[in-house]
């Protein structure tokens, strides 16, 4: 659907029905990781010593009034990936989306504030492509980098917009000298400028005569990401080149783009932003190149054009950093996963307790405050501790070098075990590490294989009580009976070969599961004897993990979004259709039939029917998700790429409901009765009629339409009159609406909650 020139105030247009279709599950999840988000933020503006903006994925609007050192969320409710931020003062600015939502969609974004994101009014479509890059000359005039060439300007402060075109490329990055002398850079080398106020543009480098460190010459496929310049003559252009793998270079012109020269550095990092101090310093935001096994920092600082450059040290280590901005020698940045940092050029030491910077393996709670994750990529493997749910995290382990962890194990208010790998150091490849006091000390544990047998992967991890628990390794199934003072290897069947598995669900010492890319066995004896239960060809989508909520209902997720059941014990195993197709890595049940899959680009799949339905969600991130677990009350954690986590305290927003009918009578019609007790605190309960076997949902939405529960959500529930019990002891004070839909009947009633 398209507005074209219609403002519309998302504060004050309320329109149920599409909030309804809109509102994701944002609501159930919150980020966990230290920061107010776990979206990637992608651009910061200080506007003053103390009024910041940043945006980011997702539809993330931050606001700071404290100089970056807290934030609030100022959103309003859209998915797009933002790229485009620029404020006037500290009320007035403007935030514009890609042509291509998080979500899906076809047409971009520009909203403006002019009450500090208290309000947003929104403007679209101009039939333009992505808002890569907005900047303003004044309040009038303002120009926008966007895709295929095109450069949108604007003289009425963004109520109509007219376009310009320069090359054919992608455009990233818009940067203003002066009143008439603008430039522009993008993909496959392109840069532009302007002499003339951005009238006409011309191509401002000849790529294929600059050579940086000798070893190649800039190409066509190499990227330009952000420019900077003191004055019309002198500036630096920062991009990406691939050689053994992708790095960041520097160049500099000081004849106003006529030739250009390349500053050389020491350090393996990618570059997304450039900005120029006011004493000439030159201040660098990136990533670490995937390919090297530095712990330095991305943001890099040099006082002497390049010649030298300083590191600002960071103990969460590569963070990746995307842009920073600076008022008055004050300097904030953002990056991946909500990271934000505030600093100066005389203090060089970034905020502590950043843990963006790493991919988690695993997770594990032994109750709602305490519990660990494990971060992988085969290098400098850490773990790290909370003891009030995911606050606050304490890195309580960091091993030097090419090693890293693959699961972990909170096994009780003190024991916790984490296994990984020694990355082809020379020694021993397993790292088995234990911590008796909830992470303060870690011993790293012998186990009892000879050490020329340790050459294989420790791929998963799982105690059922204090002193029972196994690990699996690619060729070997470890086990313990008194809390892993001993590990022995379980003797390999004649019938199976260990190497084929790399996922175990034990139900107790003797029952258990091993699934591998393609096959599933059970043993009914604590793994001296296994039975194969289930095995499909190589061209089918290979098993990621294997569930089991008790003896008889197990669940198995798998690559390209496939799912199997089983409420035989893994006798039968049934196909799941989750309407998806990225791969599904993770899952957690509450019920025989109420449960949650994590995946591939942030998807989060609910059901509350055994999988005869799915809902997806993946308003949260694009980020692959690679665990999900659960506490008691409802308190849940999903951790994933680049420090990705997110904690819910009502179990996703999956609330159970009586599975049989209170009464034999058969409805006539549709109803839903008023909860009772109303108001409540903080549980009430609710009841409706069904006359037939229908599709059924009932939500719990906030005055603004913003889903806060899914109390049911089914294809087939009979005819009858049912209850749910509502519990909202996650939600604050308030008036709540609680909607139930029957095939295309809709009611709609209010609840207040009173705390």
């Amino acid at each position: 659907m398209h507005f074209s020139g219609l403002k519309l105030s998302v504060l004050i247009s309320f329109i149920f029905s599409f909030l309804i279709v809109h509102i994701a599950s944002a609501q159930h999840w919150q980020s966990a990781n230290g920061n107010i988000t776990s979206a990637d933020l992608n651009e910061v503006q200080l506007v003053t010593d103390q009024i910041a903006y940043a945006i980011g994925n997702t539809g993330t609007i931050l606001k700071s009034t404290d100089g970056g050192a807290t934030w609030t969320d100022v959103s309003y409710g859209d998915s797009r990936n933002y790229q485009g931020l620029f404020f006037f003062d500290a009320e007035s600015g403007f935030v514009g989306g890609p042509f291509t939502t998080a979500g899906g969609g076809s047409s971009e974004m520009l909203a403006k504030t002019e009450d500090g994101g208290q309000t947003w009014d929104i403007r679209s479509s101009f039939n333009f492509n992505n808002f890569n890059d907005i900047e303003f000359l004044d309040p009038q005039n303002g120009w926008v980098a966007s895709a295929d060439g095109e450069i949108l300007f604007t003289s009425d402060g963004g109520e109509s917009w007219s376009s310009v075109t320069a090359g054919t490329e992608d455009l990233l990055d818009f940067h203003i000298v002066n009143d008439t002398t603008f430039w522009v850079a993008g993909e496959s080398g392109s840069l532009y400028k302007s002499i003339d106020a951005g009238s006409t543009w011309e191509s401002a480098i000849q790529i294929d005569t600059v050579s940086y460190s000798g070893f190649q010459n800039l190409s066509s496929s190499d990227d330009l990401y952000n420019i900077a310049f003191t004055d019309d003559q002198t500036g630096y252009v920062i991009g990406e080149t691939y050689n053994s793998g992708f790095v960041g270079f520097i160049l500099k012109t000081t004849d106003g783009g006529t030739s250009w020269s390349v500053i050389d550095y020491e350090f393996e990092h990618l570059f997304y932003d450039i900005e120029l101090g006011s004493n000439g310093e030159i201040i660098l935001a990136g990533g670490v190149n995937n390919f090297t096994e530095t712990t330095q920092n991305a943001i890099l600082h040099s006082s002497d054009d390049g010649a030298t450059w300083e590191v600002l040290s960071d103990g969460a280590g590569p963070v990746t950093w995307y842009d920073i901005d600076e008022f008055e020698g004050n300097w904030l940045a953002v990056g991946a996963s909500g990271a934000t940092t505030a600093f100066t050029l005389a203090d060089d030491t970034l905020s502590s307790g950043i843990i963006t910077g790493f991919n988690i393996a695993d997770v594990s709670f032994v109750n709602e405050s305490h519990g660990a994750f494990v971060t992988e990529e085969r290098v400098h493997g850490k773990i790290f501790t909370t003891t009030d749910g995911g606050a606050t995290w304490e890195n309580n382990l960091t091993l030097e070098g090419r090693k890293d962890f693959t699961a972990v194990a909170y096994v009780d208010n003190n024991n916790i075990w984490a296994i990984g790998e020694d990355h082809f150091t020379g020694g021993s490849v397993w790292l088995i590490y234990h911590s008796s006091d909830q992470g303060s000390t870690w011993n790293k544990v012998e186990p009892g294989v000879p050490e020329n047998e340790q050459r294989s992967s420790l791929e998963d991890l799982q105690f059922i009580d204090a002193q029972i628990g196994f690990i699996k390794a690619e060729d070997k199934l470890l086990k313990t009976t008194d809390g892993g003072s001993a590990w022995n290897a379980i003797s390999e069947p004649d019938n199976i070969s260990y190497s084929d598995f790399e996922m175990i669900a034990f139900q107790s010492e003797d029952n258990g599961w091993m699934a591998g890319q393609e096959t599933i066995a059970s043993t009914s004896d604590g793994g001296a004897t296994w039975s194969i239960q289930y095995e499909e060809d190589g061209f089918a989508p290979e098993i990621t993990d294997i569930y089991f909520f008790d003896s008889s209902t197990g669940y198995v997720t798998k690559e390209r979004g496939d799912m199997m059941k089983t409420t035989d014990g893994g006798e039968n195993w049934t196909e799941l259709s989750t309407l998806t197709t990225f791969d599904l890595n993770d899952l957690h049940f509450f019920s025989e039939d109420s449960g949650l899959v994590v995946g591939e680009g942030g998807r989060i799949l609910k059901t509350v029917d055994g999988g005869a339905n799915f809902e997806t969600d993946y308003s949260l991130t694009q980020k692959d998700f690679h665990a999900i677990e659960f506490a008691g009350n409802g308190s849940g954690w999903i951790v994933g790429e680049k420090g990705t986590i997110y904690s819910t305290s009502n179990r996703g927003g999956i609330a159970t409901s009586n599975e049989e009918p209170l009464t034999g009578t058969i409805p006539v019609d549709v109803q839903l009765h008023q909860n009772y007790p109303n108001p409540f605190n903080p549980s009430t309960n609710i009841r409706y009629q069904v006359p037939s076997n229908s599709t059924v949902s009932l939500k719990v939405y906030d005055m603004l339409g913003r889903e806060v529960a899914t109390l049911l959500n089914t294809k087939a529930q009979p005819a009858g009159e049912y209850e749910v019990t509502f519990n909202a002891g996650n939600l604050s004070s308030g008036m709540y609406l609680y909607r139930l839909q029957v095939n295309q009947t809709v009611v709609t009633k209010k609840l207040t909650l009173i705390k």
